[in-house]
């Protein structure tokens, strides 16, 4: 090392600056078409030789400028795909670029999206490259894709996909370089995940911090204030509950989401059922399930009128109970949600014990354990509990 370098080491202010010096250090010694790969490499999670090709608009790499790359201490294997810059280097690279050529960042970003877009989209890790590097491209109709993408992972309870491509993106939203509608819209799914496993103080930070971006898109602002609504409810902070989901509620009738507005109805409507105004919740439960009527929402009919069978059977109203889980269970069946197809048969098991009708029960309980042991669900547990306490 220079006397140089060892002056600009000690005058550093932190750690990272010093670890940039060492590694432009390094750079400084490759060759100019090594160097360009460096920084091309640097971009995308993973590399091998057509995409590093792509990402430099060459027809091919050159051999010896991929094989010294390569040899590289800060480039990896990374099994399966080729190779990776080493995440702590490629963070210093990436913070260089972002800071000193943005431009050639959102470029190079660019070129990886129409690389990886040639690759196959039904193979996950390729969809979420694709479109994180759209987003850092700067392509206008990336944020929808990332949030319909998100919506359709979630929606098909692919709970691992959704955080495969959120992880990347909340990266780059840390970093400094995404922000606005993406970033809300990052943070809402990492929130609705924590809900999904039961973190609801996590949840609770994410989906604020979704809030405190400024953005354009109201549905990522409705979507997130009726997840708060949700994690209220599970920390039995019902009133706090009621005011987001009312908060909610305009801004899906404002944008036209007939689905968000149901949801928000039959949300409301467990709130005053938690709250013991079942006069209240039937009447939203009722709203509600008109709603999702309207536009053929069949599963969001179903769960209303499992929740308006729940009410008959607080109010001991055995008959009313049995007519709507009969009817819930032949809606469930339809769409084939074997979860739901074994609460709606638990739940016929729960009125038939209330009238009386003890073998009945036994044998609607019978159905729901087998259907939820199938499925390896712990409510397999309860309805056990359910079939011992009967016999």
């Amino acid at each position: 090392m220079s006397e140089d370098i060892f002056d600009k080491l000690e005058a550093a202010g932190s750690e990272a600056e010093r670890d940039w010096l060492l590694l432009e250090m390094v750079l400084q010694t490759l060759e100019p078409a090594v160097q360009a790969a460096v920084w091309a490499a640097a971009v995308p999670h993973w590399f091998d030789a057509p995409y590093l090709a792509a990402l430099v608009e060459e027809t091919a790499v050159d051999p010896a400028v991929f094989a010294a790359l390569t040899e590289l201490s800060f480039v990896e294997l990374f099994p399966g795909r080729g190779y990776n810059v080493h995440e702590r280097t490629r963070a210093l690279l990436l913070d260089k670029l972002w800071r000193d050529d943005r431009s050639q960042y959102r470029e190079l970003s660019r070129r990886a999206a129409t690389y990886c877009t040639g690759q196959d989209q039904a193979e996950t890790a390729w969809r979420v490259e694709t479109i994180y590097h759209r987003l850092l491209a700067g392509d206008p109709d990336a944020p929808d894709e990332f949030s319909g993408q998100g919506i359709d992972w979630y929606n098909a309870f692919a709970y691992d996909k959704v955080e495969t491509l959120i992880n990347p993106v909340l990266t780059a939203v840390q970093n400094g370089r995404l922000s606005g509608d993406i970033a809300a819209w990052a943070y809402y799914w990492q929130g609705s995940l924590d809900i999904i496993y039961s973190r609801n103080h996590e949840a609770k930070t994410h989906l604020e911090r979704a809030l405190s971006y400024h953005v354009e898109d109201q549905a990522v602002q409705a979507n997130c204030i009726q997840a708060l609504g949700d994690v209220h409810v599970m920390l039995a902070e019902y009133e706090a509950a009621r005011g987001r989901y009312e908060a909610a509620l305009p801004i899906y009738e404002g944008i036209g989401d007939r689905l968000g507005q149901a949801n928000t109805i039959l949300n409301l409507g467990y709130v005053h059922r938690n709250l013991e105004e079942y006069d209240q919740a039937r009447e939203k439960f009722e709203l509600a399930r008109k709603l999702y009527h309207s536009f053929g929402g069949l599963l969001g009919e179903a769960n209303v009128l499992l929740a308006l069978g729940d009410l008959d059977r607080f109010e001991t109203r055995w008959g009313d109970a049995k007519e709507k889980y009969t009817q819930t269970l032949t809606y469930y069946q339809r769409t084939g949600m074997v979860f739901n197809i074994a609460l709606a048969y638990q739940r016929l098991g729960h009125a038939e014990k209330g009238a009386g009708n003890m073998k009945a029960a036994q044998q609607y309980y019978e159905q729901a354990l087998d259907l939820f042991t199938q499925i390896g669900s712990p409510t397999a547990q309860s309805v056990q509990t359910d079939l011992d306490n009967l016999l």
